[in-house]
This record gives C-alpha cells, structure tokens and sequence, in this order.
C-alpha cells in the first residue's frame, strides 16, 4: 500500500485469541504508521490494517493497495464488537487487463 495524495494513518494489529467457529478475535495495536512515505506491506505476524483520513490532517488522500495475484475474499475486522467476518472481493482490473464485469467511469469524480 502507498499513499500518493495527501496523508493517512496506517494502524497495524496483531490478531489474538482467534475463535473461527464464532467468528471472534482480539485485536492488539501495533505499528503506526503516516503517508506518504515509503510503501507498507501486510506482514504476516500484523496481518490487519486501518487506513484512516484523520480530520485533522485537513485533506483528502487516496492510497492505492496492490495484490500479488486476486484474492476471491478477505476477513475484515471490527474492533468494537471483537469479530470478524469473511467478505468477497471484486477488481477493475485482473492481470493487467479490465476487468469485464466491470465498467469505469474516468468522467465521475469522488466526493
């Protein structure tokens, strides 16, 4: 992951007490971390991320996440509730050509 635009907070977690049959972990903070800098990588020992736009970074940012090959899904996390879940991922683009089941719009701009 890399942040190109603007600065974001990166907060790394260690997962703990993971219970897979009711879908539960403890979380544990870790690194910090504040773009742009140099790209961050998921380490497998912190294998979950928050990116946050703080509001008092007063600016919008983007980052940009890249995968090694296309995952089909991935576990996110909800740090109030101690859970986790498993969600589908979907791409505009697989190996360097559009995706066919999705259409971009280069003329739509992001609020």
């Amino acid at each position: 992951m890399v942040t190109p635009i603007g600065r974001l907070r990166v907060q790394n977690f260690r997962v703990e007490n993971r219970d897979a049959a009711r879908g539960t972990c403890k979380l544990v903070p870790t690194i910090i971390r504040h773009g742009p800098g140099s790209p961050g990588v998921v380490r497998p020992e912190e294998p979950v991320h928050q990116v946050l736009n703080l509001p008092e970074f007063g600016q919008r940012a983007t980052s940009i996440h890249i995968y090694s090959y296309p995952y089909s899904s991935c576990e996110i996390y909800s740090l109030d509730r101690g859970a986790y879940s498993d969600v589908s991922l979907h791409y505009s683009s697989e190996y360097g050509k559009l995706s066919p089941r999705r259409k971009i719009n280069l003329g739509t701009r992001l609020r």
